[in-house]
Parts: C-alpha cells; structure tokens; sequence
C-alpha cells in the first residue's frame, strides 16, 4: 500500500523575482489596510470586506491583529452588525486587553 504526500511543492524563484513578489504582495496588504480603515471613499461594506481579507492575508501579530479586529467592528456597527461588532470587539479585547476603545464601543453597541 502507498501513501500519499501531503507535502506543498516547491517552485524555485530566482531573487530578483522574489523581491518583485514580496513587494507586490506587500501593496496589496497596503491597499487592503487602506481600505480596512477606510481611506479614500471606501464605503463601510467595503471597508468591512478588507479588513476581513487582511485577517485572511497573512500571518499577523496579535497587536495588529487586535486593531484590524477593532476596526471592522466599528464597520459593522456603522453597518448596524451588532453582533458581527460585539464578537470582533471581545476578539479584539481578547487579544489586547489593554484597548479601551473596544471596550467603549462594546458598550456603544450593546446599549
């Protein structure tokens, strides 16, 4: 009997080719953390998709994780999400207990 690998394959990238990678990936995370905020018009629907693609995108520190957390939470109460908004603010708080905003808007959001 064989067994298959689960191993991922592996393609070489020459180093030229990997530093135009990292830097295209590295402004599409830019772009998305714009949007995430909501520069530039985004609307709050918009603004609430990148800050979920940016929690998708890539492996990040739970301080930033924090904030991408906080700040689609306040687009999903802007949106009247309410629970959408509780659960990424208790996220957010989970993850740094030290943001008093998430806290505040919480309690915005459950009264």
């Amino acid at each position: 009997m064989t067994t298959a690998s689960c191993a991922r394959p592996t393609v070489a990238i020459p180093a030229a080719g990997r530093r135009r990678f990292l830097l295209a990936i590295a402004l599409v995370l830019a772009g998305l953390a714009a949007q995430c905020r909501g520069q530039g018009g985004t609307s709050h629907q918009d603004a609430l998709a990148a800050c979920t693609a940016l929690l998708k995108a890539a492996e990040t520190p739970p301080q930033m994780r924090a904030t991408i957390l906080f700040t689609r939470g306040r687009h999903a109460y802007l949106l009247e999400d309410h629970g959408k908004a509780i659960a990424d603010f208790d996220q957010s708080v989970k993850l740094n207990p030290r943001n008093v905003q998430a806290y505040y808007n919480r309690g915005l959001t459950l009264r």
